[in-house]
């Protein structure tokens, strides 16, 4: 009877904590195995100086232009989408650093008649505009660059960019939420948002600079770990957080911290919990975190000395859905080869593309 007893109140307290246990999801990355990378170039159907470096969602390509050949007396700011597949490229006429595409829709600041910053959801088929967020008087408004999936982040500030606030948009439920109360970011930081989380660093009275993820799906904040050097850029995925400083580049991945002290310079992506894209010297490198070496890099056959050497931007866009990453190319030969006409004494931008192939 006793033994009965024991056995009952055994059954009765896993019953209780097992009730008891949260049942929140711990958001991961998918596992990647073995990859291969193969690397395309797309040339604007007309020559092209960028503002800025091309995005890039699914299998759209989106930028912005600076200089437009077929406007050389005044330059042209539109808005370009390049459908990879189709190789067709479609223009739309607002001046804009940044774009943000979802489905058939593009998400943009926009200055308006009446003197106001506009967040604006404009659809590709025909035009229309909707007016989704609207700065207070006298504040920029700003769409960041890194965008992904459903989510997007914007800001607002005053007109010296101090003081800005900053927002993340859900297309898929059509309404934004402030995320930045107490924090000091910069606009010009682009928030690469993976797997539904992004990350950025505030710099303590002591110096030291603490990491924050930010689950967009959650709207919940969590220190992830504290670095001594001020980070270029950062991304989280929910298992790694990665990160580069003057020192090089590091990342922590179940609770170690990992350093690759000779990769420094400009941009770093994550694709799954394996690959690392990184820029160094204007070309780029992918580097697998699992057999811990170099596994794609554009230095390959890229001798300064040929007259068609290939240089890339320091910042560039991944889509990991997709599988799909873009760049900024110049190649000062190649463009005015394309394009003999060019007016410009800047030489046209062209774009890279890498295929990223999960081999079975």
């Amino acid at each position: 009877m006793k033994k009965l007893i024991s056995l009952l109140l055994i059954l009765i307290l896993i019953f209780i904590f097992s009730g008891c246990q949260s049942t929140e999801q711990t958001a991961s990355a998918e596992p990647v195995g073995d990859c291969s990378f193969s690397m395309y170039d797309i040339y604007p159907e007309e020559g092209t100086v960028f503002c800025g470096y091309p995005d890039i969602f699914g299998n759209k390509i989106v930028f912005c232009a600076a200089h437009h050949i077929s406007v050389p007396q005044q330059g042209s700011g539109n808005i370009h989408v390049y459908d990879i597949d189709s190789k067709k490229e479609s223009s739309y006429d607002d001046f804009v650093d940044n774009a943000f595409l979802c489905g058939d829709y593009l998400y943009y600041s926009d200055y308006s008649a009446e003197k106001k910053w506009n967040l604006v959801k404009v659809n590709m088929q025909d035009g229309t505009k909707e007016i989704i967020f609207t700065a207070p008087d006298d504040r920029l408004l700003g769409v960041s660059k890194g965008g992904n999936g459903n989510y997007f982040i914007f800001w607002t500030s005053d007109k010296n960019y101090y003081n800005a606030e900053f927002f993340f948009y859900d297309t898929e439920k059509e309404k934004y939420i402030s995320f930045s109360e107490g924090m000091v970011l910069d606009p010009d930081h682009n928030f690469k948002i993976r797997n539904n989380f992004i990350v950025f660093a505030q710099k303590s009275e002591g110096g030291e600079y603490t990491f924050y993820g930010l689950n967009l799906q959650k709207n919940k904040i969590k220190v992830l770990h504290t670095a001594n050097k001020k980070p270029i850029q950062c991304i989280y995925n929910g298992n790694i957080l990665l990160w580069n400083d003057d020192d090089g580049l590091h990342y922590l991945k179940d609770g170690t911290v990992f350093d690759l002290d000779e990769k420094k310079g400009g941009d770093i992506d994550l694709y799954g919990n394996r690959y690392i894209f990184f820029f160094h010297s204007f070309q780029i490198c992918i580097y697998d975190i699992e057999t811990n070496q170099i596994v794609f890099s554009t230095e390959e056959n890229n001798n300064e000395d040929d007259p068609n050497y290939s240089e890339y931007c320091r910042w560039f866009s991944l889509d990991e859905e997709s599988g799909k990453a873009c760049f900024l190319l110049w190649n000062r030969e190649l463009s005015l080869s394309l394009y003999d006409d060019w007016p410009y004494e800047e030489y046209p931008e062209l774009i890279s593309v890498i295929d990223i192939k999960e081999l079975s």
